[in-house]
């Protein structure tokens, strides 16, 4: 029997699975992230462990194909030194892609439209009649609008503006620091200089949580995060030719698990696209390389 592996490789795990002709999942497999501008060598050893831990060992089965779907494989040389390594490892050349790519493919089940991420970061990627385009991605740094990065970083600036203006702390400001356990605002600047990227976006939770009990400074980021999202969403819809019709698929617990920021991005979208059709499956990225195979199968 022939067998695919899919990967999918993000910033926080590595997901492999083994998949049938008939789309079938035969085996499943985590390892650590998979995003090569965090650290190659970490990366690329997590991918090809989680490739191998997927693999099937009867004698009868044969992996012909593998897939990858893998964060940050534009830059640099990554998708060189991803390929060469996976090469050397199961003699097989694999079919790379970015990990938005695949994901789209996954929750549109092969068809095109466009895939909206909105987790830690964010990023938007379209495909319409073999044009591909993109809009976000750029990381936190540069970009990553309405992602749990960016609701967190609009909660610490808030928290520096009440400061500087001596206003008083406003709840959703009391309730970070009550999570962090600081006892001020001037002590935030240790916690936002000493930690990564993922531990920032984390006290999004507590801008979500603040809203949900109606605190408005956290109702207004979240707000403002759920039209940035729309934004990015209609740029790649333009820059695809403004397609009449336009399945668009979400992925990400900011966009799919957060109500306010949802209700925000389903206004903007419903002003700015008039026929588009929302998608927020719970479905493997992975099952995107099992749709790209199946049209070359």
């Amino acid at each position: 029997m022939e067998y695919i592996i899919c990967v999918d490789g993000g910033g926080t795990k590595t997901e492999s699975a083994a998949y049938d002709h008939d789309g079938k999942e035969l085996s499943r497999a985590y390892t650590g992230y998979g995003n090569m501008t965090l650290n190659k060598e970490i990366a690329v050893s997590n991918i090809l462990d989680s490739i191998e831990k997927c693999k099937l060992v009867k004698n009868n089965e044969k992996l012909t194909k593998i897939y990858l779907g893998i964060a940050g494989i534009e830059a640099g040389e990554n998708r060189k030194i991803l390929k060469e390594a996976v090469e050397k490892k199961f003699k097989i050349t694999p079919y790379i892609y970015n990990d938005a790519e695949i994901a789209m493919y996954a929750l549109l089940k092969g068809n095109d439209g466009i895939l909206t991420i909105a987790g830690t970061g964010s990023i938007s990627f379209g495909i319409s009649n073999g044009i591909k385009k993109r809009s976000g991605g750029w990381g936190h740094i540069l970009g990553d609008e309405g992602s749990g990065y960016y609701i967190a970083l609009r909660a610490f600036k808030n928290m520096v503006y009440e400061e500087e203006e001596g206003l008083e702390n406003s709840v959703l400001t009391n309730e970070i620091l009550k999570k962090l356990k600081l006892k001020d605002i001037e002590s935030i600047k240790g916690f936002i200089y000493s930690s990564t990227k993922d531990e920032i976006a984390s006290i999004a939770k507590v801008v979500a949580k603040a809203a949900e009990h109606g605190e408005e400074n956290a109702i207004e980021i979240l707000k403002d995060a759920g039209t940035e999202i729309g934004k990015i969403t209609e740029r790649v819809w333009k820059k695809l030719g403004k397609p009449k019709k336009v399945n668009i698929a979400l992925k990400g617990s900011v966009i799919t698990k957060i109500p306010c920021i949802r209700k925000s991005f389903d206004f903007y979208i419903a002003n700015a696209i008039s026929d588009a059709e929302i998608i927020d499956d719970d479905i493997s990225s992975t099952k995107g390389g099992y749709y790209i195979a199946l049209k070359n199968w």
